[in-house]
């Protein structure tokens, strides 16, 4: 699908620079740069000059199937939090679990522009498979 994002900010490649564009993109591929108002193509969605076009962010650490364990534990220190409450709960997992929980990750890393992650946790398949139907890059 092609999509034109008018009047839109960039930078230039020196990362120094912000400019207004209209960008044109097909499928996830940025197909054109082009000054605004050049031309519009599919869907057209208006930026006004005030929306920036960024990188997507990257997660270069985390555990995205513990986004089921939020909460268990929240006031304890950092090692009573662990022995008494994580390690029980990670002593039972399964790969159902780490694949629900790294899909509400995923969901939630692309909602906040999160496009890269790696991860570090149990049943790594789980989370690659996860990540492969988000087509979300993961290690």
């Amino acid at each position: 699908m092609r999509r034109t994002y008018k009047n839109v900010i960039v930078w230039d490649s020196s990362r120094l620079q912000a400019r207004r564009c209209d960008v044109i993109t097909e499928n996830s591929t940025i197909k054109s740069i082009l000054p605004v108002g050049s031309m519009t193509y599919g869907y057209v969605y208006e930026g006004r000059g005030k929306t920036a076009i960024i990188p997507g962010f990257a997660n270069s650490h985390g555990h995205a199937a513990m986004t089921l364990l939020r909460g268990l534990g929240e006031e304890l220190p950092l090692m009573d939090w662990l022995e008494k409450r994580i390690w029980p709960v990670e002593n039972n997992l399964n790969a159902s679990f780490v694949k629900a929980g790294t899909d509400l990750a995923i969901l939630e890393m692309l909602s906040t522009g999160t496009t890269c992650f790696a991860d570090m946790y149990f049943f790594m398949d789980q989370v690659a498979k996860a990540a492969a139907e988000a087509e979300v890059r993961c290690c």
